[in-house]
């Protein structure tokens, strides 16, 4: 019998839930339902803990533009609920997610706890604070943030020992082609712009995303990146196994210059900043996104010019 069902569909909203019910419920019965996307970089994530016992795991690989399958999916995690019926809670790892949207309604008394899905956290609070339910409502959550209705639980980062710092430069790559934030004349301009500002001060390693895939090995290093990392580990995992710390990492509004800043506060993290009119979608999450990165992180913002992004 399931105290708790986690819902999670992101290797991040996966180590997030992990971590609250080692923090919080470790001994009490959990099912995990984990909706996997069928990419090798992303669902080789999803590893039970050796240390977590008296937990259930159910995983799926469901499209997210597979309606039927969704909708299987749900039916599916519907019965095996009704089979169970004892949870007194919910984690959920993404609240715009409409099928973890749909399991919620299962029991409308349970309490949710909300964890961080990266910054996208920051802009999902009114959505989060939507939610009906008679239970209560918590964040679980690394950032400084406030709400009315949501308790807050703040994460205390570690803040990981000191090493020595190399002279690799890195630049966090994410998937803001794929998913039509940014276009790709754009984002190619915005690659170029960093290379010509650090070419002179040390080796260029590029970052790549586990959701990328426009951009070849080839093309990279002929844009001038010395190094492409593959996406085989997290970036901040990449950081931490490191003999040598990287002297700057840039990038976009990536979750992972914050969580490097903050456990490396030596390492300087500059975050570019577009132009608004050059975001094809998601204006008002980005802003906000910057807006908190100025006011409660250390986070170097550098806002860019038209003419840099135009040529």
């Amino acid at each position: 019998m399931a105290d708790t069902i986690v819902l999670c569909e992101s290797p991040l909203q996966y180590k997030n839930a992990l971590a609250f019910i080692s923090e919080h419920h470790s001994e009490k019965p959990t099912l995990f339902i984990l909706r996997k996307n069928g990419l090798q970089d992303n669902d080789r994530h999803f590893v039970p803990p050796q240390d977590i016992v008296h937990h259930f795991f159910y995983e799926k690989r469901v499209k997210k533009s597979s309606r039927v399958g969704l909708f299987f999916f749900v039916l599916l995690i519907w019965i095996k609920y009704f089979l169970l019926r004892s949870n007194k809670r919910f984690v959920v790892g993404d609240v715009r997610s409409k099928w973890m949207r749909t399991v919620l309604n299962f029991n409308k008394s349970a309490d949710i706890i909300f964890v961080d899905d990266g910054m996208a956290t920051i802009a999902t609070i009114p959505q989060m604070e939507s939610v009906s339910t008679y239970g209560s409502k918590t964040l679980y959550t690394f950032f400084n943030v406030k709400s009315e209705t949501l308790k807050i639980i703040h994460r205390h980062p570690e803040i990981k020992c000191s090493k020595p710092s190399g002279r690799q430069i890195w630049f966090a790559g994410g998937p803001y082609v794929e998913k039509q934030i940014l276009t790709s004349e754009v984002y190619l301009a915005i690659l170029r712009r960093f290379i010509n500002q650090y070419r002179q001060h040390g080796e260029l390693v590029y970052a790549r995303h586990r959701s990328e895939d426009r951009l070849t090995q080839a093309e990279l290093q002929q844009l001038g990146f010395a190094i492409v990392s593959e996406s085989e580990s997290t970036l901040e995992d990449k950081i931490e196994q490191m003999d040598e710390l990287v002297a700057v990492l840039v990038g976009l509004y990536s979750t992972a210059l914050f969580n490097v800043k903050t456990a490396y506060p030596q390492i300087q993290v500059i975050s570019y900043c577009c132009p608004d009119e050059y975001y094809l979608s998601n204006n008002k999450a980005i802003s906000d996104v910057y807006l908190f990165l100025e006011a409660h992180s250390h986070v170097d913002i550098q806002y860019l010019r038209q003419d840099e992004l135009d040529d």
